[in-house]
């Protein structure tokens, strides 16, 4: 399967002045509301499979997502997770881990008829995906807060990213989604 018929979208809630977290093993939970929550939950299963890095997977308890191929970005074992290159298939609720390009996740995922994947944070993993130019659209979800300081929503800078609203979407009477294509010129 080619890269192109992949769907690969971030998915990211962030305060209204563009964090994503007070600090590294700050839980999004505790400050987004039960309808981003409910959002994420559709987006990501709809995918059928999600990745984040291994702070972000610690913020969830080491637990993986139910109804989601939960992939995790780490160099070393992580308590919960299988090794993704010593599998033949893949189990929604489990959780595996990888320190494969985001391209040939990609293809890896792709050879087991995954066609759609969840970028789901930390702020490195989606600097990663974008500065591969693996990432097709953003949905980002954002909070009537103001954190002042905290976690980014990229850790770095990147190239200037053109992209195309295709939708807002009101969750509720304080809360929207943005809905993005990125274009890569």
């Amino acid at each position: 399967m080619s890269q192109s018929s992949f769907n690969c979208f971030l998915i990211a809630a962030i305060t209204t002045d563009g964090f994503i977290g007070r600090g590294d093993a700050d839980l999004s939970t505790r400050w987004t509301s039960k309808e981003d929550a409910a959002f994420y939950r559709q987006k990501s299963t709809e995918a059928g499979a999600v990745i984040m890095g291994s702070k972000t997977f610690a913020t969830l308890g080491n637990k993986p997502l139910p109804n989601r191929v939960n992939i995790i970005y780490s160099r070393s074992e992580i308590p919960r997770t299988i090794d993704l290159k010593s599998v033949s298939s893949l189990e929604p609720g489990r959780a595996y881990r990888t320190s494969l390009t985001p391209p040939k996740l990609i293809d890896r995922l792709s050879e087991f008829g995954l066609n759609a994947l969840a970028v789901s944070g930390g702020a490195s993993v989606y600097r990663q995906f974008l500065e591969s130019r693996a990432v097709n659209e953003i949905f980002l979800t954002v909070e009537p807060l103001f954190f002042g300081d905290g976690v980014k929503l990229l850790d770095c800078k990147i190239d200037t990213l053109n992209l195309k609203l295709l939708e807002i979407k009101k969750l509720s009477a304080q809360t929207i989604v943005l809905h993005y294509q990125v274009n890569y010129d």
